[in-house]
């Protein structure tokens, strides 16, 4: 036998237009690739200086921006120079944030700030020595505070009184008289008008910080009121006397452990690591500053545990040091590298001794453009630095970028069209390869019928039967096929109808036990005629439905049709009626062949068949389901498959109740 072979087959059609679509893409592009390199040929000769003249004049603003701001604090220098030291240096530090700490010099050469300590006083130890061993030796605190009163109240030296009342405060506080501690306590921190010249700063700067440690231990609501005022004092420095630095930053660090105000925190945080800061570098550098070998106006490395600058200023009655971390030098200079740096070119920052603190490591020697800003910061630069080799070559190409991502933009539009154009001919494709295997099967459904009944009514005619018991057989075939034929019709018609969305649905309260009756009573003599045990299950009082009554008996009959179809031997097929949440359950369940995973999500679709060959067993158009799916949709019903290859099917349509 001779066997045509055709490549006209559907995969072969979807290659050609793929391979089609393809060319219309590939063709276009190397075109437009071709045209964007002859296009930038010309812009590649004159980018080299062009890049750096830009730079140039990229940086010429930056630099004069910050030779204005250095400018201006050297005017502040010059105006607040009458300022009390403390107040200048809360100005400089945190106020405009000029610098991380400063030192201060009079005329002398003296240093002002950080504020030196104060000359201690001579406490003479033997009028104590009964108080001191009450108290640390016999741990008697109520009989200590009694000596240290009897110690003090001949004396007439200052000093020597405030040391005993504190001593007095510590033995009470000791001894858990809170009450008593506090009052002594807020005698020397708020001393009167007259006594207050008498003591020094830091003595009553100590007797508050006690107060405030005796009102936390009281758990009183003017602990809070008073560490605050404290600590805004320690800031803003309302004193007569300038406080020793060594003694506010003690101050600070001990309310910092205290109090909780965020406001105050901040600031009390910033002031107290400025002043830490200029005390260290004040202690490095000797009393009387070596100003010969310090040029003004010039950063001048200073040696501690990190690496410190510091910058001379003179005035008429001082000198200024201003001091700077390595870092915030490197942040003055890093915003200008940041604001400097692209995608071309690349600014590193270097320190005076070549030492990288900001950008790409590399060789400042091979930097093709190097600035230093300023005298202000010393040897600093900044070294600008191609980021590859061909960076010119790069620059040109910014143009072509502009042809480039237009043409990927074209590009990328055409391939999504085509795209689009291949998936919808690939379903065009498919749809026709369906509706061709439609077509062959419904020939086949109508043609096998019709050569049966012709053939029974020829014999009928002929006379070619025996008795009247095998006409009779003859004319139930015949009434059977016809039957047959009138189904199928019934489903043409209905799918017609799907197509139009002319279909329509009278959605009446039914009774669901009627709609299970009619249809296992369409379906049992045909059930009966053959191997097959069916049951019908419905639960009693079930509620009433919204239904087309006839359309939903049409569901049931398709469903309990494709069981009996698909199960080829001994037939077991069950149809239940049940109650569920919200709605009323009918479940169509066979012991049949079964489907896969991949089936069971195509079977709603329109002529799809699991065997769509004609020499198959079974009957039908693929059409059964999707008209299931079309009713069921029109009731706003659901249906679900749960099936097995080789184990059956359990079909469940939920509608909902009235």
């Amino acid at each position: 036998m001779k066997r045509s072979h055709s490549t006209n087959t559907p995969s072969a059609q979807l290659r050609w237009v793929i391979l089609l679509l393809a060319t219309a893409v590939i063709l276009p592009t190397v075109c437009l690739l071709w045209f964007m390199t002859q296009a930038v040929k010309n812009e590649r000769l004159a980018v080299r200086q062009k890049l750096i003249d830009v730079y140039r004049e990229k940086t010429d603003p930056l630099i004069e921006h910050l030779q204005q701001k250095q400018l201006k604090f050297e005017q502040d220098i010059q105006q607040l120079e009458q300022v009390a030291p403390f107040s200048f240096f809360v100005e400089f530090c945190y106020d405009k944030e000029y610098a991380d700490g400063l030192l201060i010099y009079d005329n002398n050469g003296q240093i002002i700030f950080p504020v030196p300590p104060e000359n201690s006083y001579f406490i003479d130890t033997a009028k104590f020595e009964k108080a001191w061993k009450s108290e640390f030796v016999d741990s008697n605190y109520i009989n200590a505070a009694r000596e240290y009163e009897k110690a003090i109240m001949p004396s007439s030296i200052p000093y020597e009184v405030f040391y005993g009342k504190l001593a007095m405060t510590r033995c009470y506080e000791k001894a858990s008289n809170i009450e008593r501690a506090i009052g002594l306590c807020r005698e020397l921190a708020y001393p009167g008008k007259h006594i207050v010249k008498e003591y020094a700063s830091s003595d009553i700067i100590q007797a508050r910080l006690k107060l405030v440690q005796l009102y936390q231990k009281q758990n009183t609501s003017i602990f809070e009121k008073e560490a605050a005022q404290l600590l805004s004092d320690m800031i803003v420095n309302t004193h007569n006397k300038p406080l020793p630095s060594e003694m506010r930053i003690f101050i600070l660090n001990e309310l910092l452990e205290l109090i909780d105000n965020s406001q105050l925190l901040k600031q009390s945080q910033k002031i107290l690591q400025a002043e830490r800061l200029s005390l260290d570098v004040s202690e490095e550098i000797s009393e009387q500053a070596p100003w010969d070998n310090w040029q003004e106006k010039t950063l001048k490395p200073i040696h501690l545990d990190e690496k410190i600058y510091g910058t001379l200023f003179k005035t008429e009655n001082r000198k200024v040091i201003l001091v700077s971390r390595r870092k915030s030098i490197t942040d003055v200079m890093k915003y200008i590298a940041e604001k400097l740096s692209d995608s071309t070119v690349t600014v590193s920052v270097f320190d005076e001794q070549n030492i990288l603190t900001f950008g790409e490591n590399k060789n400042p020697n091979q930097a093709f453009l190097t600035i230093r800003p300023n005298d202000y910061l010393g040897e600093w630069k900044l070294c600008f630095f191609f980021r590859n080799s061909e960076v010119f070559d790069q620059a040109a190409s910014k143009q072509a970028a502009i042809y480039t991502w237009t043409s990927i933009l074209v590009i990328g539009l055409m391939a999504v069209c085509t795209c689009f154009a291949g998936s919808a001919v690939g379903r065009q494709i498919k749809l026709n390869r369906l509706k061709n295997d439609f077509v062959a099967t419904v020939t086949h459904e109508l043609k096998t019928p019709l050569a049966s009944m012709r053939v029974l009514v020829d014999t009928l005619l002929d006379g070619s039967y025996n008795d009247q018991q095998q006409a009779t057989e003859y004319l139930q075939l015949i009434s059977k096929e016809n039957r047959r034929l009138t189904g199928l019709i019934d489903n043409f018609l209905t799918f017609s109808r799907m197509e139009r969305n002319k279909q329509a649905f009278d959605l009446d309260p039914a009774d669901p036990a009627d709609i299970a009756n009619s249809a296992a009573d369409a379906v049992r003599t045909k059930f009966n005629g053959g191997k097959c045990e069916f049951t019908v299950s419905i639960d009693d009082d079930l509620p009433l439905v919204s239904a087309d009554k006839d359309a939903m008996i049409t569901v049931l009959v398709n469903l309990l049709d494709n069981a009996y179809k698909y199960s080829y031997d001994d037939k077991h097929i069950e149809l239940k009626v049940f109650a569920a949440e919200t709605g009323v359950c009918f479940s169509v369940k066979d012991s049949g062949i079964g489907m896969t995973p991949r089936q069971t999500k195509k079977i709603f679709n329109r002529f799809y068949q699991a065997d769509s060959s004609l020499a198959r067993k079974t009957e039908g158009t693929g059409l059964g389901l999707s008209i299931v799916k079309f009713i069921l949709d029109a009731h706003n019903a659901t249906i679900t498959v749960d099936s097995q290859p080789e184990k059956g099917s359990e079909f469940k349509v939920k509608l909902p109740i009235v």
